[in-house]
């Protein structure tokens, strides 16, 4: 154990959603991703936002389907008064893409009423599980992680044409859906007390026993001289 690199604590630097307490609240998140996938306020991010979607889509459904242009919906109310996160919904109508976003809550959302709140074909309509974890989708709707979309809208490349403040606002989402992925699951650091758990522990007992004779020495000199 003594040989072994432990592993070092990775330190995040705090962005704008830690200084107003919303890194974790999803009506929040998913009004940030509206933002992004606005056409209108973020046109060239939102042009990658939807296109890499729409291949995920497209190769985990295995079909063709695309966006053009589209309206954008938060908390769109259904048929039973229920409210679906985001709704990207074709501007010439007959086409969908819901999305049920989720960060630290468990999945209770009815999610046939979502789907049968719109009324097309089933080649045009597309649910979307949106998740920090893998997990197992439906018929209907299937599971992405926001990892797996924004890394590769990073990846493709932010246009020129985009503000420095879009820019960092956006980086700093995308660094922010990172760290709430990696701190939902299991870090270097806690993969490396369980591979050596016995021996970690074995150390802390030693640490206590060597700490309480350091203390019963000190304890010996302040007797002596007091």
């Amino acid at each position: 154990l003594i040989t072994k690199d432990i592993p070092q604590e990775n330190k995040r630097e705090i962005g704008f959603l830690d200084i107003i307490g919303r890194q974790e609240k999803e009506t929040t998140i998913s009004r940030i991703y509206s933002f992004f996938l606005d056409q209108e306020y973020s046109p060239a991010i939102s042009e990658i936002m939807i296109d890499v979607l729409c291949s995920i889509i497209c190769q985990k459904r295995d079909i063709d389907f695309n966006l053009q242009s589209y309206i954008t919906y938060t908390e769109y109310c259904t048929k039973n008064r229920n409210f679906i996160d985001i709704v990207l919904h074709d501007n010439d109508g007959g086409k969908c893409i819901l999305i049920e976003n989720k960060i630290n809550h468990w999945l209770h959302n009815d999610l046939k009423d979502y789907w049968n709140t719109f009324d097309y074909v089933k080649e045009n309509k597309v649910g979307i599980l949106l998740t920090l974890e893998k997990q197992d989708g439906d018929e209907n709707f299937i599971n992405i992680t926001h990892t797996e979309w924004l890394n590769n809208v990073v990846q493709r490349g932010i246009p020129a044409s985009v503000t420095f403040k879009e820019y960092t606002y956006f980086i700093d989402f995308v660094n922010n859906m990172n760290y709430l992925t990696k701190n939902n699951t299991m870090n270097e650091q806690t993969k490396f007390y369980f591979e050596h758990k016995e021996k970690i522990d074995k150390a802390i007992l030693v640490r206590k026993e060597a700490e309480r004779y350091v203390l019963n020495e000190l304890g010996k000199v302040l007797r002596k001289y007091s």
